[in-house]
């Protein structure tokens, strides 16, 4: 039989420490990081110079509400809070090129975090954001360039996924 204990609020008694539980066990309800989402790219996708490209996130590493379509590449947020809300990218390319920007898209219009910048040959970039979200709301990723050419966004697994895009909702 599984005892429960029901109280409005716990004050702990001395010291700076309160502790619930034992090590190893595991803690549900509001007190984890869920909502949370992870995609990934499986191949790389072409930016043509000039346009701005939704960015195909088609495989899910984690989706603990099923808030993420891979169909769709947009998350659509299924609890509200605050969250974590990051991307990390490179461009499959052999040379630096200037002029490329990648944006978060909020509700499919507001642009909420951005970077703009150079590419140097396979460097990396993130980003991360933290933003109170409402149930619905959508978050999408897209890049643009202007070098004049078209230019791989990058994909696949290289020590690591290449070009990620995810979110978690906070505690608090």
């Amino acid at each position: 039989m599984v005892s429960q204990l029901k109280v409005n609020e716990i004050i702990k008694q001395s010291g700076s420490t309160l502790t619930i539980g034992q090590d190893g066990d595991t803690v549900s309800g509001p007190f984890t990081n869920v909502p949370a989402f992870i995609a990934h790219k499986t191949s790389g996708q072409s930016l043509s110079s000039g346009t701005h490209t939704k960015i195909t996130f088609d495989s899910e590493e984690i989706d603990t509400n099923n808030g993420y379509s891979t169909s769709t590449s947009t998350y659509t947020v299924p609890v509200a809070g605050y969250y974590n809300l990051f991307y990390s990218y490179r461009f499959d390319s052999g040379a630096d090129f200037d002029n490329t920007l990648v944006y978060m898209k909020y509700n499919g219009s507001t642009n909420i975090m951005s970077k703009y910048g150079v590419n140097r040959y396979y460097d990396g970039h993130y980003m991360a954001f933290i933003k109170q979200l409402s149930v619905g709301d959508t978050l999408e990723v897209y890049g643009y360039q202007s070098t004049g050419s078209s230019y791989n966004f990058g994909g696949g697994n290289d020590n690591g996924y290449v070009s990620v895009f995810g979110a978690m909702r906070l505690i608090g």
